[in-house]
């Protein structure tokens, strides 16, 4: 009754809808676009910035606790089966994520495919469960996303407002100009990063030490 096929193909339109508001890969194609959002010939203005920060971090909020919800009760016969399938979008999240972020020219949607690579961390969280504290791991690292990504947006906020650009290159000698927009910024997205001695470094064993104990 567990492993029948029925089973299986609800729970492939379930990933495939939560997928969609998390925004794991390969679903995540529509996060760089409403991010950055399209020109409106009749205002002519892009998303609002305000607006892109709040869709990125309810939308997220949202879906990931739904996902532990549906994930661990419904299917708690079927775990096999939805391990692999979230392990698989986990891993190709963080690497096409984060990869594809390096390349961009635009805030936005660097913060976009950032956010595909951190949702991969959130994944794990999903996947080991109430067990060896996965769902305290992912809470904890949501709770520091948020806060980053909301002061990110923030500073990009500031930052449109006085030059009324996004690319990324405008931001060059943003020191000289505003030293505590620069800081705070810097702060910010180091923080995203991972780079230590900063929140995200200590926010990723969290989740890989809750992964580690499940094997």
């Amino acid at each position: 009754m567990y492993n029948s096929p029925g089973i299986s193909i609800a729970l492939i339109f379930i990933t495939v809808g939560i997928g969609f508001k998390l925004s794991p890969a390969p679903s995540h194609q529509w996060t760089p676009d409403v991010y950055e959002g399209v020109r409106n010939p009749l205002f002519d203005s892009n998303s609002p910035t305000p607006v892109v920060a709040f869709l990125s971090v309810t939308s997220k909020v949202a879906a990931s606790a739904s996902a532990t919800r549906i994930f661990d009760i419904p299917f708690y016969f079927s775990s096999n089966e939805w391990h692999l399938l979230l392990e698989i979008l986990a891993i190709l999240s963080m690497i096409l994520g984060n990869l594809i972020a390096i390349t961009q020219t635009s805030m936005k949607r660097m913060l976009a495919y950032s956010s595909i690579g951190q949702i991969g961390y959130v994944i794990i969280g999903i996947i080991v469960g109430d067990s060896n504290d996965g769902y305290a791991s992912m809470i904890t690292y949501m709770l520091f996303y948020i806060s980053m990504n909301l002061g990110t947006f923030a500073c990009i906020v500031l930052f449109g407002l006085r030059t009324g650009t996004e690319n990324i290159r405008d931001y060059a000698g943003l020191y000289t100009k505003d030293p505590f927009l620069a800081l705070s910024l810097a702060l910010c997205l180091l923080s995203l990063g991972g780079l230590p001695p900063l929140a995200g470094i200590s926010m990723n064993p969290i989740i890989a030490i809750a992964q580690d104990t499940l094997f």
